[in-house]
């Protein structure tokens, strides 16, 4: 089985840079940028470069693992044109899609047609959760805050004059942040039965939704996520659980040599699940879904002011 890659941004590069290095066949890569095409890591002689991604999924995708590490208005029919072309594995960058009824329809589709689909939620795979993960599960009740602060400024893409996080339509801290939050929560708690939520515009340059608040109830306990975005400020994921005294900061020192390994932990796992192995920590297309209705349901919470079913 081949590797199909599409879009070769630094999310899409890195993904590249890892599977090649999990000795994976590159079969194909595609990026409108043919300067991107030229510096990806590979390509062997036998990679094929392609500018169109429909024409690149065409005629590559079908029997090999295709990942859409395109932006994320790309996501969905991107998605499709892998499945329907009869792609064996599929990994798509978070969000899955812009709607949750998009997030649906390729979940079904992918059981359809026996695609092995997971989204690229890459911060399951951070040495820290796995660890707070099984102290949580022996813990009856369980309450877990999670904060996170982004300096956007430090992203690739904020001086390339492509800041796809500050298009209200397909970025803003929900779909570009908290998912990830979202994401871990759902992973650490189960699911959330309901939600309330505060979404505000902070940011001088942009009115796009800045900072998140997400309040969780589940039937193990409940659950919060704080997504902050600003300029020129010190990046933080900090995950607390009060009732066991115990917070974990993710990007704390002790960590900073590991913040790759989680990337390539995730790829060895998408490998692994794309040749029959469990999905184990990697979250399935049916996990992506879970966080775009909650997600949905967190903007209707905000809308009306209280808390809504999930």
């Amino acid at each position: 089985m081949k590797a199909v890659v599409i879009g070769l941004g630094s999310i899409g590069s890195r993904r590249l840079r890892d599977i090649a290095g999990l000795q994976v066949e590159i079969g194909a890569i595609c990026d409108p940028d043919h300067r991107a095409l030229t510096n990806a890591c590979p390509p062997t002689a036998e990679t094929q470069l392609y500018d169109d991604p429909e024409v690149c999924l065409a005629e590559h995708a079908s029997g090999n693992m295709v990942l859409v590490c395109s932006p994320t208005s790309t996501h969905f029919p991107l998605a499709m044109k892998a499945i329907d072309n009869g792609c064996a594995a599929l990994l798509v960058e978070k969000p899955p899609s812009l709607s949750t009824a998009d997030a649906e329809y390729m979940a079904d589709a992918a059981r359809t047609l026996g695609t092995r689909a997971a989204v690229a939620f890459n911060w399951r795979f951070h040495p820290a959760i796995g660890e707070l993960k099984n102290r949580l599960d022996r813990h009856p009740m369980r309450t877990v805050h999670l904060v996170g602060i982004d300096d956007i400024s430090l992203w690739p893409n904020w001086n390339s004059g492509d800041n796809y996080m500050l298009d209200p339509k397909e970025g803003g801290v929900v779909l570009t942040s908290t998912v990830h939050s979202l994401d871990l929560l759902l992973y650490l708690m189960g699911p959330a039965q309901q939600v309330s939520c505060s979404l505000e515009s902070l940011l001088a340059t942009s009115d796009v939704h800045s900072r998140s608040i997400f309040m969780m109830l589940h039937e193990s306990g409940m659950s919060m996520a704080f997504n902050d975005w600003d300029v020129n400020q010190t990046s933080v994921i900090s995950i607390t659980s009060p009732l066991m005294a115990l917070t974990v900061d993710l990007r704390a020192g002790a960590y900073l040599d590991k913040m790759d390994d989680m990337h390539r932990d995730m790829m060895k796992a998408f490998v692994g699940y794309a040749n029959g192995l469990p999905a184990g920590e990697l979250s399935t297309f049916d996990d992506g879904l879970n966080v775009m209705r909650l997600v949905d349901a967190g903007r209707r919470a905000a809308s009306e002011r209280r808390y809504v079913d999930v």
